[in-house]
C-alpha cells in the first residue's frame, strides 16, 4: 500500500523578488521515483541522510550564537542557572523544571530568529505586516523568557538559606 506525503515547497528568487509556493499530496513510490532533499534522493530511510540532517541543525544553531545578540545573553543566563543549580545541590525533579524553562526559552529564540530571516527574504524593504511579525515573535521569546525567570526563581529560592525558608513547604 503507497502512503501520501504531504509536501509543501517555498522558492523565492533573490532577485526579483518572486515566490512561488507549491503544496500538494503525492505518493510515497513518487517521492522514490525523484524527489530530492538537500541532495540527497529520498527513498526511505537512510542513516547518512539522518546524520546529516545533524549537521543541518548544529549549523543553525552555530549561525544563530555567532549572529543574534540574545542568542548570547539566554546562553549567559542558562550557564548561571547550571552553575547555581550544581551549587546548591537542587533535585532531579527541580533540574527537570530547570531544563524545560531553558529549553522553552531557546527554542523560541530560535523560531525568532528563523522568523527573521524569513521575513527579511521575503520583504527586505519596510513592511508594517513584517515588522508586526517579528514583532510578535520577539514577544514569544519575551514570554518564554519572562516564564523561565518565574520558573528558575521559584524552583531556586526554596535552597538559599534564610530566604528559601519562606517558600519550603
Amino acid at each position: 500500500m503507497d502512503r501520501i506525503i504531504f509536501l509543501l515547497r517555498v522558492s523565492v528568487d533573490l532577485e526579483t523578488g518572486f515566490n512561488r509556493t507549491w503544496i500538494g499530496l503525492r505518493s510515497q513510490s513518487c517521492a522514490r521515483e525523484g524527489l530530492w532533499w538537500r541532495g540527497h534522493k529520498l527513498t526511505g530511510f537512510k542513516l547518512s541522510i539522518r546524520l546529516k540532517s545533524f549537521t543541518f541543525a548544529f549549523s543553525g544553531l552555530g549561525f544563530m550564537l555567532r549572529t543574534q545578540h540574545n542568542a548570547w545573553l539566554h546562553a549567559i543566563a542558562s550557564l548561571i542557572v547550571l552553575l547555581t543549580g550544581f551549587a546548591l545541590h537542587i533535585t532531579i525533579s527541580d533540574w527537570r523544571w530547570l531544563i524545560v524553562a531553558m529549553a522553552m526559552v531557546w527554542a523560541a529564540e530560535t523560531f525568532n530568529t528563523a522568523v527573521e530571516y524569513i521575513c527579511d527574504i521575503v520583504s527586505p524593504e519596510y513592511s508594517e505586516n513584517v515588522k508586526r511579525a517579528k514583532d510578535i515573535a520577539a514577544g514569544a521569546v519575551l514570554l518564554c523568557a519572562f516564564s523561565a525567570f518565574l520558573v528558575g526563581i521559584f524552583t531556586l529560592i526554596p535552597y538559599i538559606p534564610n530566604i528559601g525558608i519562606f517558600f519550603r513547604q
